[in-house]
């Protein structure tokens, strides 16, 4: 599963990328009318970057997979295999209401079948006690949740706040959890290799 999942997300970047345009003509002048999306793939870029890396964590809190499982990790990558449609669509028409509103709706379908998955492995995974004791403290989820809602309002009246927002939210998961850094560290001496 993890294997599968890091190759997915390889793709996506790959997807994320090649829709770059090249800039028309050879001086550094040109390059300006492409910094949008420059701008909106290095965002998109960076949280696909934070979701593999938390997703690479939370996989080796997994003693055991079933189908409950693996359907919530396709979500997942189902939900931000959409990233690059959306990055596309920001990144030409940056700061407007319509593609800021649907770039935020798929990165808060992203984080909510993310969400979803860690809830499967807690609640299929009797051995992941790991992860269920940094979940009963996440307040980062919390906050995010509420975060995204009020982005996802502002959206269509203050698409740059929005913008500031999503961003906030990148800077909050950037890193894996701490917690379950050290759990994972001292439940197997530091060997965090069980599924890969």
């Amino acid at each position: 599963m993890e294997a599968f999942s890091d190759g997915v997300l390889a793709i996506i970047i790959t997807i994320t990328v090649l829709s770059l345009k090249v800039p028309v003509g050879r001086e550094f002048s040109d390059i300006v009318g492409v910094l949008p999306q420059i701008g909106s793939y290095a965002l998109s870029f960076a949280y696909i970057g934070a979701y593999w890396s938390n997703h690479h964590h939370t996989l080796h809190t997994v003693t055991r997979v079933n189908g409950k499982i693996l359907w919530s990790n396709l979500l997942f990558l189902f939900a931000i295999s959409l990233l690059p449609f959306a990055t596309d669509w920001f990144g030409q028409n940056l700061f407007q209401p319509v593609p800021t509103l649907v770039y935020g709706l798929v990165l808060f379908f992203t984080a909510a079948s993310f969400f979803l998955l860690r809830l499967a492995i807690i609640t299929q995974d009797q051995n992941s006690h790991v992860l269920r004791k940094v979940m009963e403290s996440d307040w980062r989820g919390t906050v995010t949740g509420a975060v995204y809602l009020v982005a996802l309002g502002l959206a269509m009246f203050a698409p740059k706040v929005s913008v500031a927002l999503y961003t906030v939210l990148l800077v909050l998961w950037f890193m894996p959890d701490r917690k379950l850094e050290r759990a994972l560290d001292g439940e197997d001496g530091g060997q965090k290799g069980r599924m890969g």
